[in-house]
């Protein structure tokens, strides 16, 4: 991969929504809002779910977590918006 291509990925890595979720998770009723279910909630059902959706990494690309998939169908299953607001969560 080219240097631009690297520091591209680089700056989608480092503003993926994963650091507001370690955020989230410092302040409850933060996370509560957001997530619109308890950490308590939220951890049992990514261990229900993570054999279910968990992904290998590929030679092409990482997989996303179980976390972040997790995480991204709740969003939208909580806001009621369409997929394609999806790409920008």
């Amino acid at each position: 991969m080219t240097q631009a291509g690297d520091n591209l990925l680089l700056v989608i890595q480092n503003n993926s929504h994963v650091h507001l979720i370690t955020e989230l998770t410092m302040e409850p009723t933060d996370w509560n809002y957001y997530q619109r279910m308890n950490d308590n909630a939220y951890l049992e059902l990514l261990e229900l779910v993570t054999p279910l959706i968990q992904k290998k990494d590929t030679q092409f690309q990482t997989a996303i977590s179980p976390h972040e998939e997790c995480n991204a169908t709740l969003r939208f299953l909580a806001t009621g918006r369409n997929y394609k607001d999806l790409k920008f969560f």
